[in-house]
This record gives C-alpha cells, sequence and structure tokens, in this order.
C-alpha cells in the first residue's frame, strides 16, 4: 500500500517517512530554549569541575579509583533528574502549546508520531549524558599522576549511568504522552522512585527484584543483589520501558485530539 497522504486540493504528497519524523523531533528539541540553557550550563559547569580537579590534584598526593568514581557519582543524580525533566517537558510541552494537535495534520498516524518523540528523547539524552560525563570521567582522570582507573572500566561506568539517564527519559516521554502535562509526568515519576517504591520494600517480601530503583542500581553496579545479577536488572528495565511506551502507544492512538 503507498505511503500518500492527501493535502486538501493540492492533491497527494508522500507521508513523511519516520526518519524525517526523527530528524524533525531532533530539531525541534534543538530549537527550545531549554536545550540552549543546558548547552551554556554544561560548559560553565565543565570549567568548573575541571578547575575544582586540578587544584584538588594539587593538593593531594592521592589521586585514586575512588576520587575519580566520587566526581561522577557527584554528577549522577541531576543528570538522572535532568532525563525526568527533558523527557517530560519534551511531550508534555507539546501539548501545552498545541504543538501535538499541529503534527498529527501533518502525520496522522499517531504511533509513529509518539516513536519518533520517544526515540529523540532517548537518543538525546543517552548519548547527550554519555559524552558529558565520559568528557568528566577521562579528563578528570588526565589530570592525576598516579591514576588506577583504566579507561575502559571509566566508558563502561558512564555508559551505564547515561543508559539510566535515557531510561528515565523515556518513562517520562512516556507518561507525558498520557498525561499531557509535564509537570504530571515528573512529578509522577518522582513520587513513584523515591516514595512509593522505598515504602513497597517494608511492605512485600522480594519485591527488590522487580523494583525499578534496585534494578537499576543492579545494572548502574554491575553487581549481583538478591541472587539477580546486572543482566537481569538491565533486562527488567527493558520491560518496564517497553511496557510504559505500549501503554502510552495504545491510550495517545485513541485519545481525543484538541
Amino acid at each position: 500500500m503507498s505511503s500518500l497522504v492527501t493535502v486538501g486540493s493540492m492533491g497527494v504528497s508522500p507521508a513523511p517517512t519516520f526518519r524525517a519524523l526523527f530528524a524533525s523531533e531532533l530539531l525541534r528539541m534543538r530549537s527550545r530554549r531549554l536545550f540552549h540553557a543546558l548547552v551554556a550550563a554544561v560548559g560553565i559547569l565543565l570549567t568548573i569541575v575541571f578547575i575544582v580537579a586540578f587544584v584538588q590534584v594539587e593538593r593531594s598526593d592521592v589521586f585514586d579509583v575512588e576520587f575519580l568514581r566520587g566526581y561522577l557519582f557527584a554528577f549522577f543524580p541531576p543528570m538522572l533528574g535532568l532525563g525526568l525533566l527533558v523527557g517530560s517537558s519534551h511531550v508534555g510541552a507539546e501539548w501545552a502549546s498545541r504543538g501535538v494537535t499541529n503534527l498529527l495534520f501533518w502525520e496522522s498516524r499517531r504511533i509513529r508520531v509518539l516513536a519518533a518523540k520517544v526515540s529523540a528523547v532517548a537518543t538525546v539524552m543517552t548519548l547527550g549524558s554519555f559524552a558529558f560525563l565520559s568528557i568528566i570521567g577521562v579528563g578528570v582522570r588526565a589530570l592525576g599522576t598516579t591514576v588506577t582507573a583504566d579507561i575502559g572500566w571509566v566508558l563502561l561506568l558512564t555508559l551505564r549511568m547515561a543508559v539510566l539517564i535515557g531510561f528515565a527519559s523515556v518513562l517520562c516521554a512516556a507518561t507525558a504522552a498520557v498525561s499531557r502535562s509535564t509537570v504530571t509526568a515528573a512529578g509522577g515519576a518522582f513520587i513513584l522512585l523515591v516514595l512509593v517504591e522505598p515504602l513497597m520494600y517494608g511492605w512485600l517480601d522480594n519485591f527488590d527484584r522487580f523494583a525499578i530503583t534496585a534494578n537499576a542500581f543492579r545494572f548502574f553496579a554491575w553487581e549481583i543483589l538478591e541472587g539477580q545479577g546486572p543482566i537481569v536488572g538491565l533486562v527488567a528495565l527493558l520491560v518496564y520501558a517497553a511496557s510504559f511506551i505500549a501503554i502510552a502507544m495504545a491510550v495517545f492512538r485513541r485519545q481525543e485530539i484538541g
């Protein structure tokens, strides 16, 4: 069946491909003020990080794996929060500005539209976080004179962090597609991960086998926890991500747009 759409009296024109939708989402993210603010903040932050690290290295004879791990771990929570914010705001803001409505006049196949949005968010946050954290990890490591951290170890650690940040952005993007609200999506994710899951640990036996936070820790630390290893943790996170996306697509497909 040919991929054509009718555009009023102008006849027919080719429907946009998924690649075109994906590219348009990347351009839309780049054009937002939040993106420009984040790029400026990253530049300033990297400068501060290297100045502080240089001063600490000059004043200390000890510069080992724990020193480097501490630097990377310090940036992980705010980067994770940023993933929640970017994922929820990219989709939620589109609802608020009626951008979703306008987009669906151009491409009426809603599943493709949402898939492009979620894919763009995941790509930008995962690759962006990996680049940012890798620059910090490799750069701070290069300042030391007694470094024992292998470059491969640094890159793998930052990659696992970036994957988790991308995962958080996907959850919020999918939630925002259903709730149509940035605040609801980001706030809901925060309540689930910070309040609900910690309470469930005390109420349900073996809850850590299913909890998002526990499986994220297995993957992040690359450790066996309660008999389950990091690969199991990664698979569980992928299942959660796929479930959130499937629910979002099912709801988004039937939502009234107006």
